[in-house]
């Protein structure tokens, strides 16, 4: 009997089937196409020679441990980017869900009725013997339906969730690579006010022991008393430099352990035990037309073009007819012997044709919506295309005018250092006295300072540029 009811299914479906394939297969709307955007450079405005494409993360250039394992702990624990991956998630269950009502869906029940009906209602049975007033039903049905998809709305809304899906990649992608270059770029401010520190202590023991030399200097009365008030001026302005770095060094670590999903104590660890800055490597540029195909942005900005162009389908899709088939199968049988035999088999098939003769121009209003949002999306993707290729083209000029910056600074504490050491001889010698030396000395620490900062800023900006290139980070 079941194998009989099995058949009798399927007989029920290969004719839905039939009927889909006759009628269904036209989508309406337009087909989606990715603007073509002429630029008249191909290559970069910028010309400096650079490195080619990269094949590993980018960040490995520096061949820093530290900072390979900081982002292996962005990508386990970091509460924004495992978030992101949900939303991925959830959108693809979504494509699933649009993707089931693309074919016939079956529901089977059964159930048993025991009845008991008046004698005394509107029908007398006690006048009509022959009709049981105690009777026991049973039922098995099974229920298909299947919306036709004649015209291609429910194609083009899977096509728009598709796009959605491909823009939530997007944007997680953009919020992985962001989140990886804050946290380079955190490193790299937290280093370079470490060095900075260091430096500034020298300067107030330098401070120090010009003080005291001048103190002893007054008080044998060489140098008149404004020379202590001159040098205590110094003194405290080196002082002063101190809290507001110590502040932001705590400050940039722990922003570094919110990255890395601690609690802010953990980041202290890193303000404790120092790092050197890592040199400055070469920023490999490839192609420029390369990097649209890159960017997080632009690629989220086509899916959005792609979902706003099948929604114009399926707004369109409302002028045409909808069509949805029902069919039923079953048994009922008030005898429990005959419950599964032919004669007690029930069937049914019911196509309902539902068509809005007249909206009052909703669906009108509906489509040149749809197509006015296709063009609104349209100018935001040629935007944010031209948006990338000036983000890194900036990005390039700030990258290498902060690495000239930086080959200057080098080059004046070189100068600086070179100057000490005259002052050193010349002081071993008696040609200057002990404030010219260390007045020397003061010229060698600021230059220092002055080149730990350029070194920080074109890290930082070489942080940028390969953000703004886009390299993959897995």
């Amino acid at each position: 009997m079941l194998d009989q009811a099995n058949r009798a299914y399927k007989n029920l479906c290969y004719r839905l089937l039939a009927v889909s394939l006759v009628l269904g297969g036209c989508s309406v709307g337009p087909e989606f196409h990715r603007p073509d955007i002429k630029s008249s450079h191909a290559d970069w405005a910028e010309q400096q020679i650079h490195g080619n494409e990269v094949q590993q993360p980018w960040w490995s250039a520096l061949h820093d441990r530290q900072i390979d394992d900081l982002v292996h702990k962005v990508f386990a624990n970091n509460p924004d980017m495992q978030a992101s991956t949900e939303r991925i998630i959830q959108s693809r269950r979504h494509i699933q869900a649009i993707g089931a009502g693309l074919w016939p869906q079956l529901n089977a029940q059964t159930g048993f009725e025991a009845l008991q009906q008046s004698q005394n209602g509107p029908l007398p049975l006690k006048k009509i013997p022959f009709i049981p007033r105690y009777e026991q039903v049973r039922d098995a049905e099974f229920d298909a339906s299947w919306d036709l998809d004649l015209f291609g709305a429910r194609h083009r809304a899977l096509q728009s969730a598709q796009a959605n899906h491909a823009l939530m990649v997007a944007n997680a992608d953009d919020l992985r690579k962001s989140l990886i270059a804050e946290m380079v770029r955190d490193v790299m401010n937290l280093r370079g006010l470490q060095a900075q520190l260091q430096s500034t202590e020298q300067g107030i023991s330098l401070a120090e022991q010009m003080r005291l030399s001048v103190q002893h200097q007054v008080a044998a009365g060489d140098q008149p008393a404004s020379a202590l008030d001159d040098i205590q001026l110094v003194e405290q302005q080196w002082n002063a430099q101190r809290p507001p770095l110590r502040a932001r060094i705590k400050a940039e670590a722990y922003a570094i352990a919110l990255l890395c999903g601690q609690p802010p104590e953990w980041g202290l660890s890193l303000v404790h035990h120092a790092e050197p800055l890592p040199k400055l490597p070469p920023a490999p540029l490839g192609a420029r037309t390369s990097i649209l195909a890159r960017r997080p942005d632009v690629r989220a900005a086509g899916e959005r073009l792609a979902a706003a162009t099948a929604d114009i389908g399926e707004a369109k899709a409302q002028w045409f007819p909808q069509l949805s088939l029902g069919a039923a199968f079953g048994y009922q049988s008030v005898q429990g012997s005959h419950w599964l035999s032919s004669s007690s088999q029930t069937s049914n098939l019911f196509p309902i044709l539902h068509w809005q003769i007249f909206s009052a121009g909703s669906i009108q209003a509906g489509v040149q919506f749809a197509e006015s949002r296709q063009r609104e999306e349209t100018q935001n993707y040629i935007h944010t295309v031209l948006a990338a290729l000036g983000d890194a083209e900036q990005h390039l000029a700030s990258e290498h005018e902060a690495q000239q910056s930086w080959q200057n600074r080098q080059a004046a504490t070189e100068a600086a250092i070179r100057s000490e050491l005259h002052a050193q001889h010349a002081f071993q010698v008696g040609s200057i006295n002990t404030q010219q030396h260390i007045q020397s000395e003061f010229q060698k620490i600021e230059a220092q300072l002055s080149e730990e900062q350029a070194h920080t800023q074109a890290l930082t900006e070489w942080v940028a540029l390969n953000k703004a290139l886009a390299w993959p980070i897995q």
